[in-house]
């Protein structure tokens, strides 16, 4: 059995080396353009046709409008920075478009609160406030009964 020589091994590297490598699965449906329709919609959304009732802009609109699934939207976004800014427009114009029907009373209470809190970061918050300070001894005599005048053993 003849031996193969390094000279031949480096032939055929080069001539693999080549050949154009073809990408794996379909080519992607993601265009520039895409980021000028999401803003038109946030705008169709936000200042509608007379007779027509304003809307509230979200990713699912977003992604009806492209045809294209959720998880491609956040993976466009991880690849193509011009698309998570569009993206980005999406969630600040539904941030502001809750809060201001917040303030109007136009919408509904519940799912605004529910939309900003997962979709924004926002939360109601309760604040603790600590009235007096109860030192080691303190709290020793409120567990043993002293403090309410018990016996203690």
């Amino acid at each position: 059995m003849a031996g193969v020589s390094s000279h031949d091994l480096q032939a055929k590297a080069n001539s693999m080396a080549k050949k154009k490598v073809r990408p794996v699965g379909r080519p992607t449906k993601y265009r520039p353009e895409m980021c000028k329709r999401i803003d038109k919609y946030i705008d169709k959304c936000l200042n509608p046709k007379e007779g027509k009732t304003k809307r509230l802009p979200t990713r699912a609109g977003v992604a009806i409008l492209l045809r294209i699934s959720l998880e491609t939207l956040t993976t466009w976004g991880n690849k193509y920075p011009e698309f998570i800014g569009a993206l980005r427009g999406v969630a600040i114009n539904q941030q502001e478009e809750l809060i201001n029907r917040s303030f109007e009373g136009s919408g509904n209470a519940t799912i605004g609160k529910m939309l900003l809190s997962a979709n924004h970061g926002m939360s109601e918050r309760t604040e603790v406030e600590h009235s007096g300070e109860i030192g080691l001894t303190g709290l020793l005599n409120a567990l043993d009964g002293k403090s309410r005048g018990l016996p203690s053993e």
